[in-house]
């Protein structure tokens, strides 16, 4: 069961530079952000010291992230803010001593505007947009080797992914058709399954796994931004909890202990600092 309380609060030091288009992902005690306007990366430690580490190569924005066997990985993306520039299929690494290198086998498609998420077995990096929506998906082992798995039975981009118990759940995000409720799980053998649609179509959502539970918040489709709230269990049941506080899109999610945080994001009336928290109990 979750519950629905509000507060803001704020702490560690800010990041170096303001931006509203990052990738992050968590390794042993360090959690790594990726910024979409310069393509540099910096974490904070389990004490908050924030560190600054070596840059993405090649320089690149709109990448998505996820861990695996203790390496954080950044991949995709796009190499400039430049009309028509080109999509990348490069992923870097971070090892737990945040060394940073390069994958020798990169994406299976070029494509900015991706997903990833992880569990046990692999880091899954599915949609995206390169010359058009993106449908494939690549999947890299704890030994990091790629390999390639069924594709999305839908291309879009802009989608939302996370855990919910071993699935990993690609959700949400536009078509060449509008915006879609589409939820798709992988297992653990890299299966894909289909899974009971959103509540609303939209993309832009935050997402976030806490005691094996997936859920997705927030989003926006057309021009109205959303205060939905989709739950998933570990067994791909769906269930609504209350929706946000104020409905919001680019908003961002994290879980601490048993209860997981959606913060900031724009609502109709601008950039917001409101953070809903709900509970599992």
């Amino acid at each position: 069961m979750f519950q629905d309380k509000n507060y803001s609060h704020s702490l560690a030091a800010a990041l170096s530079i303001v931006d509203d288009e990052i990738s992050a992902t968590a390794i042993d005690r360090h959690a790594l952000f990726n910024f979409s306007t310069d393509g540099r990366v910096e974490g904070y430690n389990a004490a908050l010291t924030k560190n600054t580490l070596e840059n993405l190569k090649p320089v690149r924005y709109r990448t998505a992230a996820a861990q695996i066997g203790g390496t954080a990985l950044f991949g995709g993306g796009v190499t400039s803010y430049t009309s028509g520039a080109p999509k990348s299929s490069a992923v870097d690494a971070y090892n737990k001593d945040l060394v940073h290198s390069a994958l020798p086998t990169g994406l299976v498609v070029s494509a900015e505007r991706l997903a990833a998420a992880s569990n046990d077995n692999y880091a899954l990096f599915g949609g995206g947009y390169s010359t058009e929506y993106a449908k494939q998906v690549t999947a890299y082992d704890k030994q990091l080797t790629r390999s390639t798995p069924a594709a999305l039975g839908e291309a879009r981009s802009d989608l939302s992914a996370t855990r919910a118990g071993n699935y990993i759940l690609f959700a949400g995000g536009r078509t060449a058709s509008g915006h879609t409720k589409t939820v798709e799980a992988y297992d653990l053998f890299l299966t894909r399954i289909s899974v009971e649609e959103l509540s609303v179509a939209r993309e832009d959502m935050a997402y976030v796994t806490i005691n094996g539970f997936a859920l997705f918040g927030g989003g926006i489709s057309g021009v109205s931004r959303r205060s939905n709230v989709d739950c998933y269990d570990p067994y791909l049941t769906k269930t609504n909890p209350e929706k946000l506080g104020i409905a919001r899109s680019g908003l961002a999610a994290a879980a601490v202990e048993n209860f997981a945080l959606f913060a900031g994001g724009q609502s109709s009336d601008g950039a917001s600092s409101y953070v809903d928290i709900y509970q599992y109990t």
